[in-house]
């Protein structure tokens, strides 16, 4: 039996084919969200081709990096964190392509579980029947309905001081802390890609795409010596209040998942706790929200045209 088989799905399906799997890779890879991200592209390709070629237990950072993302043979999985990265968004988009429409009828599903750079390979069978439930059902979560739920707005992690390591690892938290908090079916969230776009446009759409947000998670990160500091912080972007906020710290010379996980599961888990407990913000309150700022604006606008105008 082929070494990629050796981790199948539960449910007792028999394993897809090597060219099944492989025309599911370039399915991927024609969707925008593979298309415009070639690192991630060749990560996926790669680490699906070592494993159908039973090399998968040679699926180390070091060979990634090397193979996959072009770093040089020197490449020090201690001082730079891009395959953890890289891992990191590829799962996030995989988890996420499955639960939207174009891939909900997929035929075959690829899973990288954390904690491995082996991916697995599952075969769905789904009746008609399924496949238009499942569709209905993923329209269902994007109709006007899910306004109902809190909005929260993860923001990148700000590196305050100026090293590679540290803008790699607030990337890493980020990233990793959307695909913790995007199992929460109560939530909806905006993600991390997203909101990293309102740093350049501080006046314009970005204002009033913050302001459709209920809640905002965003923190610094430092390095000093060998040790960094991240800093995390939940605000209520109605009235400002700060729900919740902690600081964590993390040793440079961890070479393992353990220390980032634990601090990810204790954001997470704050963060649930502290919007479970926060008093709930109903759809009238967003649109009173979002009229009064609309005001504002136009306010200003008006404003500034009166001070144009000729006395």
């Amino acid at each position: 039996m082929d070494v990629y088989r050796s981790s199948l799905d539960q449910g007792g399906n028999p394993p897809p084919s090597v060219a099944a799997c492989r025309a599911e890779v370039q399915r991927l890879i024609a969707f925008r969200d593979f298309a415009a991200a070639p690192q991630m592209r060749n990560f996926l390709e790669y680490i699906v081709e070592e494993t159908l070629a039973q090399r998968g237990d040679q699926l180390k950072e070091r060979n990634i990096a090397v193979h996959a993302l072009m770093r040089d043979t020197a490449f020090d999985p201690r001082l730079d964190c891009i395959v953890r990265v890289m891992a990191g968004k590829l799962r996030r988009a995989l988890e996420c392509h499955y639960q939207g429409i174009d891939g909900a009828s997929a035929a075959v599903r690829i899973e990288v579980p954390r904690g491995t750079y082996r991916p697995v390979f599952r075969r769905i069978e789904l009746t008609s029947w399924e496949a238009a439930s499942s569709h209905a059902t993923i329209s269902a979560q994007r109709s006007p309905a899910t306004g109902s739920r809190p909005v929260l707005a993860v923001l990148p992690l700000l590196p305050l001081t100026e090293g590679r390591e540290e803008l790699a690892l607030a990337e890493a938290l980020a990233c990793e802390v959307c695909v913790r908090l995007r199992q929460l079916s109560w939530l909806e969230l905006l993600d991390y890609l997203v909101t990293r776009r309102w740093q350049n446009d501080p006046h314009g759409s970005a204002v009033e795409e913050m302001h459709c947000c209920d809640y905002v998670v965003g923190g610094t990160c430092r390095r000093q010596a060998g040790q960094f500091r991240v800093t995390v912080q939940l605000t209520n972007v109605c009235d400002g209040h700060l729900l919740w906020a902690d600081q964590f710290d993390l040793f440079a010379s961890m070479e393992n998942f353990a220390a980032e996980d634990a601090i990810v599961t204790r954001i997470c888990d704050s963060i649930s706790q502290s919007l479970r407990a926060a008093v709930p913000i109903g759809n009238l309150q967003r649109a009173q929200r979002r009229a009064a700022r609309r005001g504002v604006q136009s306010g200003a606008k008006s404003s500034a045209i009166v001070k144009t105008l000729p006395p």
